[in-house]
C-alpha cells in the first residue's frame, strides 16, 4: 500500500498528549510496553513486515512532537527514506534470548518499559521480536502519546491478524478532536453548572481521602523519580470461575478484581477504623463525543479517571454493593458531563507550553503533593472478545503495562488467564514489599473463588 505524501500533516495535541509531553522529561519515559507471546514460530523477516505494514498504515506510530513557537503539534511523518531509516532503529531481534524463559522475559519487558523513545524526533514505537520455534515473543513499544489502551489494543488486533493470514491492513485515519467535545455539555451556557457540579464533587471527596488514612505500598514518598520496576502477575483463578462470582454478586468483572484490590489493601490496614482503599480507574471515553460529530475510531487519548474509596469490614456482598454503586455514579457523572470542572481549563494551561506544565508536575512530585492512592488500576479489556477466532490462535498470551509515577496495575484477560502487571518506581517500595502484596492479593482472590 502506498501511503507516501510529500507534505507532513500536523494536528493538535489534546490536553491529555499535552500532559504526557510535559511530564515525559520528568518520568524519563513513558512507553506503553505489550508482550505477545505467540503460539508458534514465525520467521523474523515476516513479523518484521507485519510490523512495518502496522506503521505505514497507522499513522499515528509515523507521528512525532514537533514544537510550534507557543506550543506542540503531531507531525506525521510522510513514507519515504527518512522513516525507513528510523525504522531500522524501530525493529530489533533478540535471538540471543530465550523466548520460553520467563523470567528473561520479564526481564527484558522491565527493560523495555524503561526504554526512551525520541518524541520530538520519532519513531515513537519500537518493535524487539525474541524468535523461538513453538512460543516467540513480540514486544510492541508505544509511546503514550500516540494513543492509549484501546488504540494499542487495535495494534495488537491488526498484528496477530495479519499474522494469521488476514487481508492486508487498511490505512486508518488520523482524528484529533479537543476532549471538550467528550467532557463538556452540549452547550456553552450549561458549562458553569457543569463545572460547579465538579468542582464541588472533587472537594467533597478530597475531604473524605484527607480524613482516611490511605493504604499504600510505599514505604516514603520521595521527592525525586527514580526507574520504573516491573512484576509479571497472573491471578490464580481462572476468568471463567471469576465471572460466575461476579455474576453471583451482581458486578463486573472489572469490578470484582477493583473489589479484590481493596480489600486486600484494608487487610493489609488491619482494617483501622480510618484505613482506606483508594483505587484510581481509567475509563474509555469514546462513546461520550457525540455521534452527530461523525468520528471515526478516534484512535489516540480519550481517558478519563475516577477514584474508587472503600473503607471498613465489610461482607463480600456489601463490598460489591459498594463498589458497584461507586463505579455507576462515576459513569453517570461522566455521562452527565459533571466531571467537567477537572478538565475545564486544561486547555489554557496547555498554552502556557511545555516549560509551565513540567514545572508544575516537578513541584507536585519534590512536595510530595501527587493524591493519595493505594493503586492505579487500568483494565484494558479481554482480548477473547475483542480477537476474531483466527487472531486467537496465533496468540497465546499478552502482557501489558505502562510507567506510573504511582503504583499501577494494568488488567487484560485472554485464554481464561487475567493478567495484572504492576508497574512502580523503584525508590517507593522493593520487589520483596510487592511480593507480600502479591501474595495477599492471591489469596483474596482464592477466597472470592469459594462463593460459588
Amino acid at each position: 500500500m502506498n501511503t507516501s505524501t510529500r507534505t507532513p500533516t500536523t494536528y493538535p495535541l489534546n490536553f491529555l498528549e499535552y500532559g504526557y509531553v510535559a511530564f515525559e522529561g520528568l518520568m524519563r519515559t513513558m512507553p506503553q510496553v505489550y508482550l505477545l507471546r505467540l503460539q508458534r514460530g514465525f520467521d523474523a523477516a515476516q513479523v518484521q513486515g507485519v510490523a512495518r505494514e502496522l506503521v505505514s498504515t497507522n499513522p499515528r506510530l509515523r507521528a512525532l512532537v514537533d514544537p510550534t513557537l507557543r506550543t506542540h503539534r503531531l507531525l506525521v511523518l510522510p513514507e519515504g527514506p527518512v522513516v525507513d531509516q528510523l525504522w531500522e532503529d524501530a525493529w530489533e531481534v533478540a535471538a540471543h534470548l530465550d523466548a520460553a524463559d520467563r523470567q528473561a522475559m520479564e526481564a527484558l519487558h522491565e527493560r523495555l518499559h524503561n526504554l526512551i523513545l525520541p518524541i520530538e524526533r520519532g519513531l515513537m514505537c519500537k518493535f524487539v521480536y525474541v524468535p523461538h520455534a513453538l512460543e516467540p515473543v513480540l514486544f510492541m513499544c508505544v509511546h503514550h502519546i500516540v494513543g492509549d489502551g484501546r488504540t494499542m489494543l487495535h495494534y495488537v488486533t491488526q498484528v496477530c491478524q495479519r499474522l494469521a493470514g488476514g487481508p492486508p491492513m487498511a490505512l486508518q485515519a488520523v482524528e484529533a478532536p479537543p476532549l471538550s467535545q467528550a467532557f463538556g455539555p452540549p452547550r456553552w451556557w450549561q458549562y458553569p453548572a457543569a463545572v460547579w457540579r465538579s468542582l464541588r464533587h472533587e472537594k467533597a471527596q478530597q475531604r473524605l481521602i484527607n480524613a482516611l488514612e490511605v493504604v499504600k505500598l510505599e514505604r516514603e514518598a520521595s521527592p525525586y523519580l527514580s526507574t520504573h520496576a516491573l512484576k509479571h502477575y497472573q491471578v490464580p483463578v481462572p476468568a471463567s470461575a471469576l465471572r460466575r462470582v461476579a455474576r453471583q454478586l451482581d458486578v463486573s468483572l472489572n469490578g470484582l478484581v477493583v473489589m479484590a484490590m481493596a480489600e486486600t489493601f484494608l487487610r493489609m490496614g488491619n482494617h483501622a477504623p480510618k484505613c482506606a482503599a483508594v483505587i484510581r480507574q481509567a475509563m474509555d471515553i469514546r462513546h461520550l463525543y457525540p455521534k452527530s460529530l461523525g468520528h471515526g475510531p478516534l484512535w489516540g487519548n480519550h481517558v478519563g479517571v475516577f477514584l474508587v474509596v472503600e473503607t471498613g469490614k465489610k461482607t463480600w456482598q456489601e463490598r460489591a454493593k459498594s463498589i458497584r454503586a461507586q463505579v455507576d455514579e462515576h459513569v453517570q457523572r461522566y455521562a452527565r458531563h459533571e466531571v467537567f470542572g477537572r478538565y475545564a481549563f486544561m486547555p489554557a494551561v496547555a498554552l502556557l507550553g511545555r516549560q509551565v506544565l513540567s514545572f508544575m508536575a516537578t513541584k507536585m512530585v519534590r512536595q510530595a503533593r501527587l493524591p493519595a492512592l493505594s493503586c492505579y488500576a487500568t483494565n484494558i479489556g479481554s482480548l477473547d472478545r475483542i480477537l476474531s477466532e483466527d487472531a486467537r490462535g496465533v496468540l497465546k498470551d499478552m502482557t501489558a503495562t505502562v510507567p506510573s509515577p504511582t503504583f499501577l496495575q494494568v488488567v487484560s484477560e485472554i485464554n481464561d488467564v487475567v493478567s495484572m502487571t504492576a508497574s512502580w518506581q523503584r525508590s517507593e517500595f522493593s520487589k520483596e514489599d510487592l511480593g507480600v502484596y502479591l501474595s495477599e492479593l492471591s489469596q483474596t482472590f482464592m477466597q472470592l473463588a469459594q462463593i460459588i
